[in-house]
């Protein structure tokens, strides 16, 4: 690990319970909870970025799913555009606001949908890296620490970590929606949308800005 830097360690499950059939039956070979797990290290892009513009990166670590999977739209329009299972992925800058989103299967030509994940809402000047991991079929009654079986459903898990502002007198600025009388916010700086949809007890993350005046 270098100085300075900024990393995400992800520790996800690698290995699963496999079944085989035979004449004599089906056999489950489910390996320990020890042998399954691997880490999949992340190189964060916390650098400036725009007022009211959002930083998103992916990583798909589901495996037991396709290859190559999109997160975009539940129409098939793809926002960050045919991740690779367990490789690196650029970012990209996007105005903040709700994103509707689906996890899409970028192996086929139709595009078909794998999973709904619904709204997400995006705040600005923060970096958010979604993460696709596999939902498991739990093995219920085992009291051996072994892993369950993969399903072919995708999950998504979403982090966030700030913006850091502009290197020369930058500041950092975070916004708590603490106003009982109103149940949701949109919150604009400059005439740029930095939180929408922020609902009663929800705050940024820090934003990164210009320390001048700001409206």
């Amino acid at each position: 690990l270098s100085a300075n830097s900024s990393k995400t360690a992800v520790v996800y499950q690698k290995v699963f319970a496999r079944e085989t059939a035979s004449s004599s039956g089906t056999t489950v070979t489910a390996p320990s909870i020890l042998q399954s797990g691997s880490v999949y290290f992340i190189d964060d892009d916390r650098s400036p970025i725009m007022l009211g513009k959002t930083r998103l990166t992916g990583v798909h670590l589901a495996l037991g799913n396709p290859g190559r999977i999109s997160i975009g739209y539940p129409s098939g329009e793809a926002l960050l555009y045919q991740l690779g299972l367990e490789q690196p992925y650029g970012t990209i800058d996007v105005p903040a606001g709700a994103y509707p989103l689906a996890i899409i299967n970028a192996d086929e030509p139709s595009s078909p949908l794998l999973a709904r994940v619904g709204d997400q809402n995006f705040y600005a000047n923060t970096l958010y890296t979604l993460i696709t991991v596999p939902d498991l079929q739990i093995r219920t009654g085992d009291t051996a620490g072994r892993v369950g079986s993969v399903s072919s459903t995708p999950r998504l898990i979403v982090i966030q970590a700030p913006i850091e502002p502009p290197q020369e007198n930058g500041l950092r600025l975070r916004v708590v929606h603490a106003a009982h009388s109103t149940a949701v916010l949109d919150v604009y700086l400059d005439g740029r949308l930095v939180a929408g949809r922020m609902n009663f007890g929800r705050a940024t993350e820090y934003l990164g800005l210009e320390s001048y005046s700001h409206t």
